[in-house]
């Protein structure tokens, strides 16, 4: 009973949509994956993989095996064209061009 009360005081809920519509649904410490280490239980705005597990009897539906994601790796690469308000990025690792914004980028763009 001790460790069912202290998953009740580590508890919190995921929100997802589906067909357009937002979801709120509940997990505790109990339903966390068994693979996630103590310093990669899922925080506020963290992204998580999980099932839906339904009761039954009462029909409550909570998240289990909630798996925090890991960030995509960042790359790397140059600057290969500068338009009106956008640009081009080759990337180093992949024969590719990303796009971006001029709104995306934090610093001055005409500043080498």
């Amino acid at each position: 009973q001790e460790k069912f009360k202290s998953s009740l005081d580590r508890s919190g809920r995921i929100s997802y949509e589906q067909s357009g519509e937002c979801f709120y649904i509940p997990y505790s410490t109990l339903d966390l994956d068994d693979e996630i280490k103590p310093n990669q239980t899922p925080a506020a705005a963290d992204k998580v993989t999980f099932f839906i597990a339904t009761d039954k009897k009462t029909g409550h539906m909570w998240a289990t095996c909630v798996c925090k994601l890991e960030p995509p790796p960042m790359s790397q690469g140059v600057v290969c064209s500068l338009k009106e308000n956008f640009g081009f990025i080759e990337r180093a690792d992949v024969v590719r061009e990303i796009f971006f914004h001029y709104s995306e980028y934090a610093g001055n763009i005409a500043e080498p």
